[in-house]
């Protein structure tokens, strides 16, 4: 497990701080995942910054699912100041950062209900195993506009890597990666997929816990995005009957020191599996 409040903590603990006040960003937003891989949030005044990096910030679990019933609601969201992020798209007047959190109980233990905290013991079995673990998705998802006493529609009529001249999606998909990229995620393919609407992006993969990560922030972006351009992103498995779903493709490799293994998950629409090889060198470098 990650080793809480070391020397090494600190340092990265003193950097951030540093830089919310170069940047007087006022507000932070300390983010968590539900066992429903929902992203939650709340935000918290950056002039209390080192205090709840100290002692974290407390909230009521009992609302949130899959957490803690109402008897037993205190839990305590401790900021990972490795998942800090400047979010891009607030003016600078209003400038706003991000945290993923920890989630521990009261009494100073890591909360066994945290998605976070299960992966990571998981990890934790892996590397105790002598493995390294590393994983990619390939996200799929749904651009569509609202209408008034309507269903929401898709945004255009494309097919599979189509282009069009004045393409909508191609746009929203640029500007989604350069959204992306100033997370620190980057993105390695973008293009149109085989539904009216539907789209996908991926990116770089990295050990487990930073994909998670990057995947819930993904998510964040994909819909502050379509947001911004006035309309919604979507990644429910089938919001339309009769047309092509969204699967999370999903590709991971486990390897040794000196002994590469590589695995594939990535479960195609109807075709099995396709194997592929995310990293040739030592797992372990």
């Amino acid at each position: 497990m990650k080793n809480f409040k070391n020397a090494k903590w600190r340092e990265k603990v003193a950097k951030v701080a540093g830089t919310i006040r170069e940047r007087e960003i006022r507000f932070a937003r300390l983010q968590f995942i539900d066992i429903n891989g929902i992203l939650k949030s709340l935000s918290v005044r950056t002039k209390d910054i080192e205090s709840i990096f100290e002692n974290g910030q407390p909230f009521d679990g009992s609302s949130i699912t899959g957490y803690r019933p109402i008897e037993e609601s205190d839990l305590v969201a401790y900021p990972d100041p490795s998942a800090f992020s400047i979010i891009p798209w607030r003016p600078k007047e209003k400038s706003t950062c991000r945290f993923i959190c920890d989630i521990y109980t009261p009494e100073n233990r890591r909360f066994e209900g945290d998605p976070r905290f299960v992966l990571e013991r998981v990890m934790e079995k892996c590397s105790r195993a002598g493995f390294v673990f590393k994983c990619a998705p390939e996200l799929e998802f749904f651009l569509v506009k609202e209408q008034a006493n309507l269903m929401p529609t898709p945004i255009d009529l494309g097919g599979y890597f189509d282009l069009h001249p004045g393409d909508l999606t191609e746009e929203i998909r640029r500007d989604i990666a350069d959204t992306a990229e100033a997370f620190g995620i980057e993105i390695q393919l973008a293009h149109h997929e085989t539904a009216l609407g539907q789209n996908e992006i991926d990116f770089k993969y990295d050990e487990a816990l930073t994909t998670a990560d990057r995947a819930a922030t993904m998510k964040m972006v994909t819909k502050a995005v379509a947001a911004r351009n006035g309309y919604v992103a979507t990644y429910m498995p089938k919001p339309f009957p009769n047309v092509n779903g969204q699967v999370c493709m999903f590709t991971r490799a486990c390897g040794q020191v000196t002994v590469l293994r590589t695995y594939s998950m990535r479960t195609t629409k109807g075709q099995g599996t396709c194997p592929r090889q995310l990293f040739t060198s030592s797992a372990a470098s």
